[in-house]
């Protein structure tokens, strides 16, 4: 017996676990899985003593990361992605203001998303961030709080960490050199109790699960290589298209003979053209490893994500692409190509360095567009990029003039120049122009100005491709350009596939997703009123609701509305929606949801627009999305018992979920009546199953068509 109750109670274990799977197996798809904070901070600054009006102090926020979680980087994004680590200061605190923004303390991990599709950046095992605050005042007070996403592999929620300290700093200003921004003294060391403050500690850490920050270097120098080769190749195929410019294409066949014809002997010939392609190549190189060694990775990618620099490159290469369609001409001044000129009369390997030189400042009005172009579309806030991107168009652009001095044969292969290299030259200007826009949309998304969204973008590409089009048929003729008695089989193929990429881009504007442009394109953000894959045309009379709520003024759709999916409309503030309930005696659709939320995205755009989905929601239901992350101000803040604050409308809205529900999670979605009971004892997270969510919209509906009071499934 002393062996069969061990073998009996391992048995009834067994079947207690693989009940207990089973189970939760089969209540996954209702039950939203609950998460728990995986952080445990330590807070502490860089000095507390001896502190002076002036001085700027650096406010360590640390922790260790829960194995299977990650917590994202302050890094912002171009485009839609997920929310970053942000720091916000209360009206509590004094004497004190930021010097900069919230830093991370050390290398985030850089990873493909294919939600997002973009790289993301993103901390494991551990976070640090780091913000730094300029003494203003005796005893100062900070008072704030850092905001951060915490995810495993299948969901995302929110954590704030509150700051709540007090500093004792007395006396006049002093040079203080660490009034520099860019200045750190951080500490990677970490604290073993929590909210602490002290002064930073001097030991290393030798956690062996807390990576060093060689490590993460490791890790985002091996992810981001693919990325830097993909930068290399348009590069390079970026410096051949360089050559068929009118400015460059007539110089290759003179060079080349120069150099041949010029020299002593074939040999002596072949020397000075690979000489003046080197110099060539170097020529680009130098001015991309100008650019890494005067700015730090750090400055890079802020350049790349700054509203006003994307504006700045909009209006720039805007003027290059009208300078390509003959308005004007851009080119370097006179005096700097005659002073080269005059260097390479000297001869020898430097008089053929600076004849590479001249080449390169005669050809500006054709080259400087499409170098700087690239040089912006493949920096994208890469520390290695203006190196990679300018030696690949180095290369591209320079390995020509060294292959025919080679084979000087092939110079008889080459076509005449003509009026053909102007109408490629105008080619480019359409590109550039289409180009430009991105840039201006880059700013427009994120100043929330409103001025390009998607319509207008996928107008303006439209009419320019199809105009480009037109061009190339020899239609339209514009400065500079020769009459076109005929077209050639390469023009006509272009023309082809302008008007095909503009017949693509059309259904873009009566709600195709474009997937393939989802990159480029600003999200969808309107109904115009057309059917969308499952949906239901708004002529049909099928969203009465939608339509009325649509009608009705609502709180925060100023600034939320544009996000709800095509032919849905919702309130955004839970009381309007109560009020608009009972006013229609329907029921409510409480939508918990966010804004950088992956899951939301895919119920909306596969889930909701299905045709018995939309029926009941925008016909049976009144829909409230309630934003857990927005970032509006509330008219006050609100401090809890418990200590938290609750600052922005975002806020109000997650401690409701997580008060009211017990769930933190998004998304999540409750069926109330109009005194607030919960038609279905239980809400729904993520369900792509369109049936069973059907049937979920279908059961609350039924309960509130009785009674409306709370029962049990």
């Amino acid at each position: 017996m002393n062996y069969v109750s061990p073998l009996y109670l391992l048995l009834f274990r067994f079947c207690l676990m693989l009940g207990l799977t089973l189970l939760i197996g089969q209540s996954s798809a209702q039950q939203p899985h609950v998460m728990k904070d995986p952080t445990k901070w330590n807070v502490y600054f860089d000095k507390q003593t001896g502190l002076k009006v002036g001085d700027v102090v650096s406010l360590f926020m640390d922790t260790p990361i829960e194995k299977g979680y990650h917590i994202y980087s302050v890094r912002t994004y171009a485009k839609p992605g997920p929310s970053p680590t942000t720091f916000e200061l209360d009206k509590d605190s004094k004497g004190i203001v930021p010097f900069g923004s919230v830093m991370d303390g050390i290398t985030p991990e850089k990873q493909y998303d294919d939600i997002f599709e973009l790289d993301v950046f993103h901390f494991h095992n551990r976070a640090l961030f780091v913000q730094k605050f300029k003494i203003t005042d005796n005893n100062p007070v900070i008072a704030g709080a850092l905001r951060y996403q915490y995810c495993t592999e299948d969901a995302c929620q929110y954590g704030t960490l509150e700051i709540d300290k007090k500093l004792v700093a007395e006396g006049s200003p002093t040079n203080s050199s660490t009034d520099d921004p860019k200045a750190s003294n951080i500490d990677t060391s970490k604290k073993d109790t929590q909210q602490t403050v002290s002064t930073p500690p001097t030991e290393k850490n030798n956690n062996s699960d807390t990576p060093s920050i060689s490590e993460e270097n490791t890790k985002e120098t091996a992810s981001a290589s693919g990325k830097l080769w993909e930068s290399f190749i348009i590069a390079f195929l970026a410096g051949l298209l360089s050559l068929i410019t009118p400015c460059v294409f007539p110089m290759i066949p003179m060079t080349v003979t120069f150099f041949l014809k010029r020299s002593k002997d074939r040999q002596q010939g072949i020397r000075n053209a690979m000489i003046y392609t080197a110099s060539l190549i170097f020529i680009f190189v130098f001015f991309g490893l100008l650019i890494t060694a005067l700015f730090d990775e750090k400055t890079i990618y802020q350049f790349s994500v700054n509203s006003w620099v994307n504006l700045t490159l909009f209006a720039v290469i805007f003027m290059f692409g009208l300078s390509f369609l003959g308005m004007f001409e851009i080119s370097l001044p006179s005096s700097w190509t005659t002073a080269l000129d005059k260097q390479s009369d000297k001869g020898g390997i430097i008089g053929i360095f600076f004849m590479a030189l001249v080449l390169v400042v005669a050809s500006f009005s054709c080259i400087g567009p499409i170098a700087g172009t690239l040089f912006f579309e493949v920096t994208q806030g890469s520390y290695l990029g203006p190196l990679v991107g300018m030696t690949g168009y180095g290369l591209g652009f320079a390995i020509p003039f060294g292959l025919f001095a080679l084979f000087p044969g092939w110079l008889q292969s080459l076509p005449k120049s003509g009026g053909w290299l102007n109408s490629v030259k105008v080619t480019l200007g359409f590109i550039e122009i289409a180009l430009s826009m991105k840039f201006l949309s880059q700013t427009d998304l994120r100043e929330q100005w409103g001025l390009l969204d998607r319509d207008i973008f996928l107008s303006i590409w439209v009419a320019t491709f199809i105009i480009l089009g037109i061009y190339l048929l020899g239609k339209l003729r514009l400065p500079h350009d020769s009459p076109v008695e005929k077209i050639s089989v390469p023009r006509a193929l272009l023309s082809v596939l302008s008007f095909g990429f503009a017949l693509y881009l059309l259904p873009g504007l009566f709600g195709a997703p474009l997937s393939k442009m989802a990159g480029i394109l600003p999200p969808p953000k309107k109904d115009i009123g057309v059917t969308v894959a499952g949906g239901i045309p708004q002529s049909s009379g099928s969203s009465a609701t939608a339509s009325g709520i649509c009608a009705e003024k609502r709180m925060y759709a100023d600034h939320l509305a544009d996000h709800a999916p095509p032919g849905f409309c919702m309130f955004y503030d839970l009381d309007e929606a109560k009020a608009y309930a009972k006013k229609v005696n329907k029921p409510l659709f409480i939508d918990f949801t966010g804004h950088t939320c992956t899951n939301c995205r895919q119920m909306e755009q596969s889930v909701w627009p299905q045709s018995e989905i939309k029926k009941l929601l925008t016909e049976d239901y009144v829909m409230v999305s309630l934003y857990v992350d927005d970032k509006t101000p509330l008219p006050e803040t609100i401090k809890l018992d418990n200590g938290k604050k609750l600052r922005t409308v975002g806020d109000k809205w997650l401690d409701y979920q997580t008060n009211k529900y017990n769930i933190i999670s998004q998304p999540y979605y409750v069926l109330t009546d109009t005194d607030d009971k919960m038609l279905v004892n239980t809400g729904r997270s993520y369900t792509p199953d369109v049936q069973e969510y059907k049937q979920f919209l279908e059961d609350g509906l039924k309960k509130f068509k009785e009674n409306g009071k709370l029962v049990s499934n």
